[in-house]
């Protein structure tokens, strides 16, 4: 005889593991394309009652939000003794991908597997919106006897993704001259300017999953040589509406202009003209773009 029982003790849990060490148990992922930490999906069947033998335990999850039924991530079979490639063996999916790899073992232990896990992992800077799917945890088992009755336990969990500001892209026009584009690098000094002269600066930027809290944010460099960058605001800047990406990930492009002056034509050559743009994202979390990332413009006046 077969019979349902929703969990029976069938527990899953997603878990950050840490590239320094040690682990998170977590209910939603930042993903932060230059982490080298690993996000997993875990099962595990030590709390499940009346249990004689475990007959197979998969990890599936939905391909979609809105998909009715469960792909297969990973399966663990305690069937088939003469298929030694699987046999007790924590084995990944055909078509899970690659950007997954297998996790767990059999409870070799105890005749009926208790404390056997299966998992999937994957690097948390390859994840994306894709991602954020309900994952399962499928048990089919034969129960106590005398009778011996075939069961199957499922236990299924949400996964919510945070998708962190990734990369920044810039223009810039010389608004007295036909509003001309000029190509830049980031390494880039841009000119010659004269005093008087305008210029339009435009970071186009994908700020993530925070379309609500992040910003755009503008820097501008001293007078004095060696001081640090200050903050910069336009009277003519230009804040565009984030524009969605994905089903999570979205992008903005704002804009800033400044006329060149007098005393910027009196800077050394170590102290350009010098702006920059970053994304700064107030809240939970509290995130700025990276230094290193963040994206210059440098003239020459």
């Amino acid at each position: 005889m077969y019979q349902a029982r929703p969990d029976n003790g069938l527990q899953i849990e997603f878990q950050r593991i840490l590239e320094a060490g040690g682990s998170q148990t977590i209910e939603h992922i930042k993903v932060d394309s230059s982490s080298t930490d690993k996000f997993q999906v875990m099962c595990r069947v030590n709390n499940v009652n009346q249990l004689f033998k475990i007959t197979t335990l998969k990890v599936q999850y939905k391909t979609s939000a809105n998909a009715q039924d469960y792909t297969d991530l990973a399966i663990l079979q305690n069937i088939d003794t003469n298929n030694a490639d699987t046999y007790r063996k924590p084995l990944l999916a055909s078509g899970a991908g690659s950007s997954w790899t297998v996790e767990g073992s059999f409870d070799s232990t105890s005749s009926n597997g208790r404390d056997s896990t299966l998992g999937v992992s994957r690097p948390v800077s390859s994840m994306t919106c894709s991602n954020a799917v309900e994952y399962r945890c499928d048990l089919s088992y034969t129960m106590l006897g005398p009778a011996y009755n075939t069961a199957n336990g499922m236990k299924s969990k949400e996964l919510d993704v945070q998708v962190l500001p990734t990369t920044i892209t810039r223009n810039v026009y010389n608004m007295s001259s036909l509003n001309t584009s000029l190509p830049i690098a980031l390494s880039d000094t841009i000119g010659p300017f004269y005093v008087g002269q305008t210029v339009k600066m435009e970071c186009s930027a994908n700020i993530g999953s925070y379309n609500g809290t992040a910003q755009i944010r503008w820097l501008k460099s001293n007078f004095v040589p060696g001081s640090p960058l200050a903050p910069y605001y336009s009277p003519d800047a230009v804040i565009g509406d984030a524009q969605a990406l994905g089903n999570c990930v979205y992008q903005q492009t704002d804009s800033v202009t400044y006329n060149m002056t007098a005393q910027d034509a009196g800077r050394t050559a170590d102290n350009r003209l010098h702006f920059q743009c970053y994304v700064d994202i107030s809240g939970n979390p509290n995130w700025v773009t990276p230094e290193e990332q963040r994206q210059n413009f440098k003239f020459i006046v």
